[in-house]
């Protein structure tokens, strides 16, 4: 019986940290001069009590990211992102401007079917709003259920 709790609880932890193995990082390499973009994961308490929103990159320029962190050189981007929330989510193309050699994050909160899209730069540790968009939900993300169990002695 023993055993056959460990292999349980083995195939536990193996399903909750697989995604986490996964690379969450996308680069073609850091060049002299390119800034870092990143996503934002949210807060958990923020979340459900300030609407803030999970950011993933999907496209730059039209080119498949699909990750959290990418580099951008300096200049004008188009930068295409999802945002989610409670089970809705945005698609959001956003025109930016970047400077060379900075951090960027991109945030967003969702009140009622809008997200509040802001572009961060936190190169200096205090974030200074550099550009806010706004897009409306556009779809409903699909529910997935994760069987949690509670093994006792």
């Amino acid at each position: 019986m023993v055993i056959l709790r460990m292999f349980i609880l083995f195939l536990c932890v193996l399903a909750v940290t697989g995604c986490a193995a996964k690379s969450s990082y996308y680069s073609q390499g850091a060049k002299n001069g390119s800034s870092t973009l990143e996503g934002d994961y949210a807060n958990l308490v923020r979340f459900f009590s300030k609407s803030e929103a999970h950011v993933f990159l999907d496209q730059i320029d039209g080119k498949t990211v699909r990750a959290n962190k990418a580099y951008v050189t300096e200049g004008e981007h188009t930068i295409r992102i999802t945002a989610h929330n409670m089970g809705v989510m945005s698609e959001i193309e956003l025109p930016l401007t970047f400077k060379p050699d900075r951090k960027y994050k991109i945030t967003a909160t969702k009140v009622g079917g809008v997200f509040t899209v802001q572009l961060l730069d936190i190169t200096e540790g205090t974030p200074i709003l550099i550009s806010s968009h706004e897009g409306a939900a556009t779809g409903d993300l699909t529910e997935v259920i994760l069987p949690v169990m509670i093994l006792s002695q």
